[in-house]
């Protein structure tokens, strides 16, 4: 009889947890690992090229932290070829499943405790069909290193639903208050990731000092956009293809680095290019000696829910989303039953002259059997790509803004 492991991996507020009795198990802080940092950075470019591909034209925000992390806790599972193929895929193949826990442990505790001016929650919860047992060593692995706690649960009454969406709001802080409509009548297990993201500029948009102005689209509409604007020592970055300003929240431990195009080139050109070592050389080489004229919208933005499946197929996870797929130490009893059936993401971002909010959603359905020197401008008024990322270099949220 076939059977269903559905995994949801959020982004956001508040940590309440739809209680039930649990096993204390000590929360694993971590070993701070380049690693780690450096897979999770190449992946987010890779997801988020093989998404620009398909939205070429569209708008697009995700966390890439929230995919490569759910994706993470579903490797602790995963056996064989199915957990080679996925640590390819993730750009974690030359690290021990072991070394990887403690990596996401790190960067979850370390970010969470990051900034006492910038509220980052991270909450992850396993919500189980009340017929079935999870593996012991799976659940204490994402106990310890990524504070998720199982309840039992009836998925055939329909109020399993509602608790979940409600646990989803929660975490989005509003945000995002759906994710789920009805729970298919097989599923196992529904894993929850969740990360909320509201910073404060470290240098505030004076709100008087937004004004209406033209921002041309992608398609070379002119439409009208609250722009703000400010001149100060802002950090600023130039080569021959990029120009790009770095925007602090809190106490500078994270900031929005915004990238336009220079000369003839188009953003999405730009995103085609990306990569970790490009994202390295950005932050790196940030020059602090310019006064910066920047203008850069307000924007709304909400993303999804969009199917990931095609990207990751196309980043060499497929074996995952068939009957080769091996998830042996998930689920009692369940070894040969499982394979990735759909895996979805949603996301949704405010940014203002005060700073940015943020949270995102992803879920995956397994079914189974100083002095100044220069002056700069940095005029955001047309298709530009943003991300929000740490010190480290680990990426929380990446986007573009093309409409």
């Amino acid at each position: 009889m076939n059977k269903i492991l559905t995994m949801f991996f959020l982004l956001v507020l508040s940590s309440t947890l739809i209680a039930c009795e649990k096993e204390t198990v000590p929360l694993n802080e971590g070993v701070k690992n380049p690693l780690v940092t450096e897979g999770n950075s190449e992946f987010a470019f890779d997801i988020f090229r093989e998404l620009n591909n398909e939205d070429y034209n569209e708008n697009i925000f995700i966390s890439p932290f929230s995919i490569s992390s759910a994706l993470a806790m579903t490797l602790n599972g995963a056996a064989g070829d199915t957990k080679d193929s996925m640590q390819t895929t993730l750009q974690l193949k030359d690290i021990s499943i072991d070394d990887m826990n403690n990596g996401f442990a790190y960067i979850n505790y370390m970010l969470t405790n990051l900034d006492d001016d910038v509220e980052i929650n991270i909450a992850n919860s396993l919500w189980v069909k009340d017929e079935y047992t999870l593996n012991k060593q799976f659940e204490f692995d994402v106990k310890s290193n990524f504070n998720a706690y199982a309840t039992l649960l009836d998925f055939e009454d329909d109020k399993s639903v509602d608790v979940i969406n409600e646990w989803v709001s929660d975490k989005t802080n509003d945000l995002i208050d759906e994710i789920i409509k009805g729970i298919d009548p097989y599923a196992a297990l529904i894993l929850i990731n969740a990360i909320y993201f509201n910073g404060s500029w470290q240098d505030e948009f004076n709100p008087s000092k937004t004004q209406s102005r033209d921002f041309t689209t992608i398609d070379n509409n002119v439409i009208q956009v609250d722009m703000m604007n400010r001149t100060d020592e802002i950090g600023f970055y130039e080569d021959n293809e990029i120009t790009a300003v770095k925007l602090p929240y809190g106490d500078g431990s994270i900031s929005m680095y915004c990238v336009l195009p220079n000369g003839n080139e188009d953003i999405n050109y730009i995103i085609s290019g990306m990569n970790v070592d490009k994202w390295n050389d950005l932050r790196n080489d940030m020059n602090y000696y310019y006064e910066v004229t920047l203008e850069l919208p307000k924007f709304k933005m909400e993303y999804g829910i969009k199917a990931l499946n095609d990207a990751l197929i196309k980043l060499g996870m497929d074996i995952a989303f068939d009957n080769r797929a091996y998830f042996p130490d998930l689920i009692e009893g369940m070894e040969d039953n499982l394979y990735i059936n759909v895996v979805s993401h949603k996301a949704v971002v405010d940014v203002s002259e005060e700073g940015t909010e943020a949270a995102a959603v992803t879920s995956i359905t397994v079914p189974g059997s100083s002095a100044l020197v220069e002056r700069h401008t940095f005029i955001a008024n047309r298709p530009f790509m943003f991300i929000i990322g740490d010190e480290e270099g680990n990426i929380l949220f990446i986007g573009k803004k093309v409409t």
